[in-house]
C-alpha cells in the first residue's frame, strides 16, 4: 500500500486498519504523518507536540482539529510481556495518569479481523470520604487499532486526537468575560473532532 502524503486522506477506521496492515507487512515504509513511539512515554500534549498530523487535519492555529496516528508496541504488566497478561496503560515518568478504557475491544463493521478500542488520558481519584475512585478525563483520546490477520502483530496503530468536550471547553473559555476556569464534568471519547472525517461515528 502506498501512501502519497499529498493525497487527502480520510483517517477513518477503515483507513487506520489499512495503514496498519501495511505497517506490518512493511508495504509501507516511510510516511511522514505516521510516528513510531511509545504512547504512555510522555503526557499527549508532550508526545505529540514536534509530530506531524495528519495532513488536512490540521486546518486550526490551535491544534484542536489534528489527528496523529502513533505505531506503538504493545505493552504488558507481566515482566515477560506475554499476550495474555494485562496490557499497560499508565502515563509515564510519574504513572499518575493513564489511558482509561472506554470500551473493550469492538470490530471494525466490515473489516474482518480487525478491532477498535477507545481510551480517554486522565487522572484517577479518590472521592471524599467515601474512597471511591472517580477518573478525570482532561481531554484527550486515542483509538487503538489491532487486526488479527495474518495471526495479528506485537504493534498497534493509535489514532490521537482532543475530545470534542475539551474543544467546547475551550471555546467556552476563550469567549467568556469570566476569569475563572471551569472543569470539564464529562470528556468522553469521540470520533476525531475534524470536518474530514465528520461522517465517522465511533461505535
Amino acid at each position: 500500500m502506498a501512501t502519497n502524503d499529498d493525497d487527502i486522506f480520510r483517517p477513518t477506521d477503515e483507513a487506520s486498519i489499512a495503514l496498519l496492515r501495511g505497517l506490518r507487512t512493511k508495504t509501507i515504509v516511510d510516511c511522514s504523518f505516521i510516528h513510531r513511539a511509545d504512547v504512555c512515554s510522555a503526557a499527549p500534549e508532550e508526545l505529540v507536540a514536534d509530530l506531524q498530523p495528519v495532513p488536512g487535519t490540521d486546518v486550526t492555529e490551535d491544534g484542536y482539529n489534528s489527528v496523529w496516528y502513533i505505531y506503538c508496541l504493545k505493552r504488558y504488566k507481566n515482566t515477560r510481556g506475554k499476550a495474555g497478561g494485562h496490557r499497560q496503560h499508565a502515563v509515564e515518568p510519574d504513572g499518575k495518569t493513564c489511558w482509561h478504557s472506554e470500551n473493550g475491544p469492538k470490530p471494525v463493521p466490515g473489516v474482518p479481523g480487525a478491532t477498535f478500542c477507545n481510551f480517554s488520558y486522565g487522572r484517577k481519584e479518590k472521592e471524599g470520604a467515601s474512597g471511591r475512585q472517580r477518573f478525570d478525563r482532561m481531554g484527550w483520546c486515542i483509538t487503538e487499532f489491532d487486526d488479527t490477520q495474518g495471526g495479528g502483530g506485537d504493534h498497534l496503530l493509535c489514532r490521537v486526537h482532543r475530545s470534542y468536550s475539551s474543544l467546547a471547553k475551550k471555546k467556552f473559555e476563550s469567549s467568556s468575560s469570566s476569569s475563572s476556569k471551569r472543569k470539564a464534568a464529562g470528556d468522553h471519547p469521540e470520533a476525531p473532532p475534524t470536518k474530514l472525517i465528520h461522517d465517522e461515528q465511533v461505535q
